[in-house]
């Protein structure tokens, strides 16, 4: 291409795009009406409404997601087995907003649902059924990571890390009562108002009753180990060994369930204390030995994670017999119902061939859940729910709590710490 011909090509070209600018800017009208945002519109599809993160969970979209409403804050999933049925609700997000806990409020005809803010540290309460929340507290405590409720609801203890990112602060309040006036509507918060427990508390359980709490605290190389009324009054040394790290759990009034913290591969022991007799006793072992005591003290949900994976079982501490059981999890995903009749468990659709229960522990990767119905005596088992066939939503389910009369059974789904509620 010559000199000449290449001036005059570059010219033209420039006169057109000349041309196009004065049409797009001068004459070009644009149709009415609204034009979409796109990265709204899409924002909009994602759950919760987006929220990006590095740990950001993998979402299934082909569930029933797209048929989700929202409900003042609440969102509500159409989503009983099959499809909604005569405008039934089985699956409700409660928060969206991620939760360091919750407990129940419950009386002979109702129950409520009591969770704390992980954000703000404000408490909040709502029903089953119920589209709104009302907030009852309005202390903020920030960097909260563990939330356990006492008293029926009534109480709460607060664990959050102070500034230097690894005292840990353990904080107990009374939860103020509100008593709202007829046709009063709103929050009607209150602040709480509690006590301090010793700093670097490792771990720290609630009664069943909610009347009584365990805790440990560090003391010369080992732990010590107390009971006491949730505002530590009445406190009583109940144990002490040469080991610092332990796990607590207090399913059954008599008996608190101590553990060695789980390691893949690694022996792993589970041990009974009776606080009124200050009886220790050796109840089971395996590799990275998990376990959930039974409300009646008489069957023991263990699982291990050995070269084979994670494995889940019975144990019938009476007649010394171990009831195997067709599903894998962990006993942590997993609740008794108050009669010890059954077992709702959280069961992985897959299960990775990495070390658990570490991998897990460390938020390295999230399951994804179907809820399962056990029969701890034989080992029977049906599934109930797909989370997220249901949902449209990777739920990694946690702290599971089955009310009272099995009409609910209420979890927070580890990949985002929503609040979660299921109609049985």
């Amino acid at each position: 291409m010559s000199r000449t011909t290449f001036t005059i090509l570059v010219i033209i070209l420039t006169l057109v795009a000349l041309a196009g600018g004065v049409w797009f800017f001068f004459i070009y009208q644009p149709p009415t009406g609204t034009i979409k945002n796109i990265g709204t519109e899409i924002l909009d599809r994602l759950p919760f409404g987006g929220g990006f993160g590095n740990n950001s969970p993998e979402t299934n979209t082909s569930g029933t997601g797209n048929n989700d409403t929202s409900i003042n804050g609440g969102e509500t999933r159409n989503t009983s087995a099959g499809g909604a049925t005569s405008g039934a609700l089985k699956i409700r997000m409660l928060s969206q907003i991620p939760v360091a806990g919750f407990g129940l409020s419950e009386t002979s005809s109702t129950t409520g649902v009591r969770y704390l803010e992980r954000a703000s540290g404000n408490v909040y309460e709502i029903g089953p059924e119920e589209a709104k929340a009302r907030r009852i507290t309005n202390t903020t405590i920030p960097r909260i990571y563990e939330a356990l409720f006492t008293q029926n609801g009534g109480g709460v203890i607060i664990r959050y890390l102070r500034d230097d990112n690894k005292t840990i602060e353990t904080y107990s309040a009374s939860i103020p009562v509100i008593a709202q006036s007829p046709g009063q509507t709103g929050d009607q918060a209150k602040e709480l108002k509690g006590i301090f427990f010793p700093q670097n508390i490792p771990t720290i359980s609630v009664s069943p009753d909610g009347k009584k709490i365990f805790y440990i605290v560090g003391f010369g190389g080992g732990s010590l180990g107390f009971v006491s009324d949730p505002l530590n009054g009445n406190r009583q040394q109940i144990f002490n060994s040469p080991l610092a790290e332990w796990l607590s759990s207090w399913q059954q009034e008599k008996t608190i369930t101590l553990s060695t913290k789980p390691s893949g591969g690694i022996p792993g022991y589970s041990f009974s204390l009776t606080p009124a007799t200050k009886a220790f006793e050796k109840v089971a072992h395996g590799p990275g030995i998990t376990t959930r005591l039974s409300p009646n003290g008489n069957l023991m949900l263990f699982g291990d994670a050995g070269e084979t994976g994670i494995t889940l079982a019975v144990y019938d501490i009476k007649n010394e017999k171990i009831i195997s059981l067709g599903v894998r999890t962990l006993p942590e995903k997993c609740d008794w119902a108050t009669d010890s009749s059954k077992i709702y468990c959280a069961v992985p659709i897959n299960i990775p061939l990495i070390k658990l229960p570490d991998a897990w522990y460390q938020g390295q990767f999230f399951f994804s859940d179907r809820i399962w119905l056990i029969n701890p005596t034989d080992g029977a088992s049906a599934m109930l729910f797909d989370l997220a066939q249901e949902t449209g939503e990777r739920i990694d389910a946690i702290n599971l709590l089955v009310s009272k009369n099995e009409s609910n059974l209420f979890f927070i789904n580890k990949a985002d710490q929503s609040l979660w509620s299921i109609k049985l």
